[in-house]
């Protein structure tokens, strides 16, 4: 009998994430009797999550390093036409980027930064309270998550931001650029995420720091890496008591 070919064929994607090794180690090599009976009655609802959560961080890293490339070619342009902007800065007139397709690539990164990350920090979430609740029969929220974030000495002011920057650009407005120079000597500017149709720089909350970027995307990895503690000693303590 012949074979039916199926309409459709999936994409084999095998994101090289290895947060979730440690866990799954940890937890298939543990010797608490709770915790195997758990692991055994799971249904496919935490692996699932697991998968978006390492699928999500791929796509989150790929977004950054086309951020960066990006950037990159948008400080080239401008150290290029540092002349002009010269006469900008002294005129206060705007910049006519060159090219002006990077500076809308530079925007779409940055949305796509935003929405990625706001993305894996919430997927990343789903992932952490469904474990405990099936793996430990525990009830973690939001608060309890940045709690053990907080035991750990990070700070939390970037989920937040994180947050805030989310609902802004997706619900209410659009995002803009422009280059911040520290002092009137110095030629290496900064980057500036501009919140607002705005004519000047007077209200700090009307942009963000590329800085202040940087501390999300600093502020997940350093979260990722204390919850993975977290949980890895949340096994241990079931192991060392015999239960």
């Amino acid at each position: 009998m012949a074979k039916t070919r199926q309409n459709h064929v999936f994409f084999e994607f095998s994101p090289h994430i290895t947060w979730l090794y440690p866990i799954w180690n940890a937890l298939n090599a543990c010797t608490s009797e709770t915790l195997r009976e758990a692991n055994s009655k799971r249904d496919s609802t935490l692996g699932d999550f697991a998968i978006a959560v390492a699928t999500k961080l791929a796509i989150l890293g790929a977004v950054v390093n086309r951020f960066n490339a990006d950037y990159r070619n948008l400080l080239k342009l401008a150290a290029d036409d540092a002349k002009n902007i010269q006469t900008n800065r002294e005129t206060g007139t705007v910049w006519r980027v060159p090219d002006t397709r990077i500076a809308y690539e530079v925007l779409a990164d940055i949305e796509a930064f935003i929405f990625e990350a706001r993305s894996t920090y919430e997927i990343l979430g789903k992932f952490l309270r469904t474990f405990c609740k099936v793996i430990f029969d525990k009830v973690l929220t939001e608060e309890d998550l940045k709690a053990i974030l907080r035991s750990g000495g990070l700070d939390v002011a970037w989920t937040t931001l994180l947050r805030d920057e989310r609902v802004l650009f997706f619900h209410n407005t659009a995002p803009w650029l422009a280059l911040l120079f520290p002092d009137e000597k110095t030629d290496s500017p900064e980057l500036l995420i501009v919140r607002e149709n705005v004519k000047t720089l007077d209200d700090p909350d009307t942009f963000a720091h590329l800085a202040d970027y940087d501390r999300i995307y600093w502020g997940l990895g350093s979260a990722l890496d204390k919850l993975q503690q977290h949980i890895l000693a949340e096994i241990t303590r079931y192991e060392q008591s015999g239960k």
